[in-house]
């Protein structure tokens, strides 16, 4: 079953290609230096793969399925009077705290725009009338005002992996806003 929604949707096909061997030793202010590169070309790839546009066909024919998924259940949605909404969380690259030490990371890794998913699905969401809430870019404000990670544990790589207590509340804050507009706007 996940190999076929691997083939079919972006999102599965990202989650596949930011995971990596070693998650726990792994940091990137270390690959940056590169004195303890423990990262592979191939992972390297994948990351620049899973970022950026479509390298081929086979993700640009995910895009165009996981698109249609998202329109098929506005639709739904919408015929039981409810409202749509399409959370983007952040992937730990995209909030790294420090402006010049997330473009070092990015022009390492090949990622010319570490928020083209976003921007993609926000272009999406604008021609279907569908409503999306990009959490990165509030967040990489966050962690460069604040000098804070929102990804890692204190028994993890700081800056990678899951969202820790301060992404959680984040999250949390900006979804509880965006509800809370909600019940304003149709009251």
């Amino acid at each position: 079953m996940h190999a076929f929604f691997s083939r079919h949707l972006r999102i599965v096909q990202i989650v596949d290609r930011l995971r990596m061997p070693g998650l726990r030793t792994w940091n990137w202010p270390q690959y940056v230096g590169g004195a303890k590169d423990k990262v592979t070309g191939s992972w390297l790839r994948q990351q620049s793969e899973a970022l950026g546009p479509p390298l081929d066909g086979e993700f640009e024919s995910a895009w165009a399925v996981t698109e249609a998924l998202l329109a098929e259940m506005d639709k739904d949605v919408k015929q039981h009077s409810a409202r749509f909404l399409i959370v983007l969380v952040t992937s730990p690259l995209q909030v790294y705290p420090g402006k010049k030490e997330r473009h070092a990371i990015q022009k390492k890794l090949g990622v010319t725009d570490a928020l083209y998913i976003n921007h993609r699905l926000e272009e999406f969401g604008q021609s279907h009338r569908i409503d999306i809430l990009s959490l990165a870019e509030p967040f990489m404000d966050y962690a460069d005002a604040h000098k804070v990670f929102l990804h890692g544990f204190a028994n993890t790589a700081e800056g990678f992996g899951h969202w820790n207590e301060n992404g959680h509340l984040l999250a949390g804050h900006a979804i509880a806003i965006k509800a809370c507009q909600y019940m304003i706007h149709d009251n």
